[in-house]
């Protein structure tokens, strides 16, 4: 068995049921578990229902419940300790503070989570909840590896580094919020099992800067790097930059795998075709990987939900062909167009990426895949205002909001109270996978009030970030 060329090194994704997971998980990914209780795994929430579940331990995180009255007035001591006080001796301080730090509060939601405004805050809740499963999906892995695969310097930097870097510039810059992260670690006893786990070297995967060059995966280094800046970090309110960091962490996982889908559906048509096969050739052959289709071309031509079913249901056969092949190899290639040379006199494969490349309709195995897309992309509720896609019925269509374009226009200027132009947006877009039509970018701009057109501005238009 070989170690194929054409296999991209991302692991297999999950759908995240809430937003704050992906931060949470970042979180998370400092420590080893916890420990199990009575044999099952601890499922921390912040607040929600219990549940029943034989392999999770639901623990609640909230300090502040009725049924912990000594809790909360343990959490009450310590902020009061740390300089939080209210005069009236019976003043609900530990609800109130535990109130302010909700995060989004989904409708039919089992879990009500935190907002991961600081470390501990983060730590509130865990994957294992939000999934409802003692094995979720290593999501802190998968981020590191998507900023890995679009890193295009020599650098040690990880998520997780610079996550902990912006941390430490809002629990500085921000005494209300260190006095509450502080309080939250004194009262909580699962703060006491936290044990890190030994600091790894940032895997660096060799042979695929041509492949991802200009990707989401570049997209996603570059914008994660801005949005954890110093100058960010203390130019944003502390839960608009939580809500813009999650944005970028969203967008990122969301795309990277829809580019994941294009590339082996390229590979297939480069095989079948007979076409060169270097690395950016089989790019150039990549179908968009988020058609943005203008307004008034019908809900039918704009949706994107049987595009990205299809893709998805033709990668699985084409990877999946890939891999056993792969495995039968007993020796390593030079490069991707000497596996492909090779791949292509194998007629089972042939034959594979040919029913793969015709429409594609949903089946159960792509279904993790396909959510894990769905849900870190689509607006979730009515109270998630940074979604890119909206859903109607059967349909998913690609109609940001206000927030989401001030956000992703802002990332793309660099520099908080900085101007840039509509050529620059646009520039960043088209890099993460996105190519919205031009007076369609326009009034988006507009409306978020970061732009303002004339009649012969075009891309020179001048775009103002939102802070």
């Amino acid at each position: 068995m070989t170690e194929s060329n054409l296999l991209l090194p991302l692991n297999r994704p999950q759908y995240i049921a809430l937003p704050e997971g992906f931060l949470s998980a970042i979180a998370w990914g400092r420590y080893q578990n916890l420990p199990k209780i009575d044999g099952a795994t601890q499922a921390l929430k912040f607040r929600g229902v219990s549940g029943r579940s034989n392999t999770l331990k639901v623990v609640f995180t909230d300090p502040s419940r009725p049924d912990e009255v000594e809790l909360g007035k343990a959490f009450r001591k310590n902020l009061e300790n740390l300089g939080i006080n209210i005069a009236e001796d019976s003043a609900p301080l530990a609800a109130a503070v535990t109130n302010s730090i909700l995060g989004i509060q989904p409708k039919e939601g089992k879990t009500i989570p935190a907002s991961p405004m600081t470390p501990n805050m983060a730590l509130l809740q865990n994957l294992e909840a939000i999934s409802g499963s003692a094995n979720p999906v290593g999501l802190a892995e998968i981020l590191e590896t998507i900023f890995s695969l679009g890193e295009t310097s020599h650098s040690n930097d990880t998520v997780a580094s610079l996550w902990g870097n912006a941390m430490d510039i809002r629990l500085k810059t921000s005494t209300l919020l260190n006095t509450i992260d502080s309080a939250l670690f004194e009262t909580l006893a699962v703060f006491s099992d936290l044990k890190e786990k030994p600091q790894q070297q940032k895997t660096m995967f060799i042979g695929w800067a041509d492949s991802l060059e200009n990707s989401p995966f570049t997209w996603f280094n570059k914008s994660w790097r801005t949005i954890t800046s110093e100058s960010w970090v203390q130019t944003l309110p502390p839960r608009v930059w939580t809500d813009w960091a999650t944005t970028v962490l969203r967008m990122g996982y969301g795309l990277a795998y829809l580019w994941e889908t294009a590339w082996y559906v390229s590979i297939a048509r480069t095989v079948i075709g007979g076409y060169s096969a270097t690395p950016k050739e089989i790019v150039s052959r990549m179908d968009q990987v988020l058609p943005w289709r203008k307004l008034d071309a019908g809900t039918e031509v704009r949706d994107v939900n049987s595009k990205i079913i299809s893709r998805a249901e033709s990668s699985l056969i084409i990877r999946e062909a890939i891999e056993k092949w792969s495995a039968k190899q007993t020796s390593s290639f030079a490069s991707i167009e000497d596996e492909i040379a090779e791949l292509s006199k194998d007629s089972e494969v042939l034959q594979k990426f040919s029913i793969a490349l015709r429409p594609m309709n949903a089946t159960v195995p792509t279904k993790r895949l396909r959510e894990a897309i769905f849900y870190s992309l689509q607006t979730r509720d009515e109270e998630d205002f940074f979604g890119l896609l909206s859903k109607r019925g059967k349909y998913k269509l690609p109609e940001p909001g206000i927030e989401w374009i001030a956000a992703i226009a802002s990332l793309a200027i660099g520099e908080p109270g900085k101007k840039s132009d509509l050529a620059t947006i646009k520039s960043h877009l088209n890099e993460a996978g996105l190519e919205p039509n031009l007076d369609e970018l326009t009034k988006l701009l507009e409306v978020a009030g970061l732009a303002r057109s004339s009649a012969d501005s075009d891309q020179g238009m001048v775009v103002e970030a939102a802070f």
